[in-house]
């Protein structure tokens, strides 16, 4: 996980890049590249809370009264773990 992603770090959705919410999640496809992401139905609510929020420690209150009976700290490890593949494969960036 890269070091620049913190719960203050601000992202958005790159231009260019498509969300398709599918039955079992959704689907990105960066239309400059062809980069085509699919993402689980969870990572899928990952992606509107960043998008939405435009901040990584909001989107994570987001998904932490969600899912209330699951540890904090793992939301927060896997929501920093997307966040950060987002940023690398140029789907989200930073505002």
């Amino acid at each position: 996980m890269s070091s620049l992603i913190t719960l203050e770090t601000r992202l958005r959705q790159a231009p260019g890049v498509a969300f398709n919410q599918q039955e079992e999640g959704a689907v990105l496809l960066h239309m400059g590249d062809g980069l085509y992401f699919g993402l689980n139905p969870v990572g899928a609510l990952i992606w509107d809370a960043l998008v939405a929020e435009g901040e990584v420690g909001a989107a994570l209150r987001v998904m932490t009264d969600r899912f209330p009976d699951v540890d904090p700290g793992r939301i927060k490890q896997d929501l920093l773990h997307l966040a950060d593949e987002l940023v690398t494969k140029g789907l989200l960036r930073h505002a």
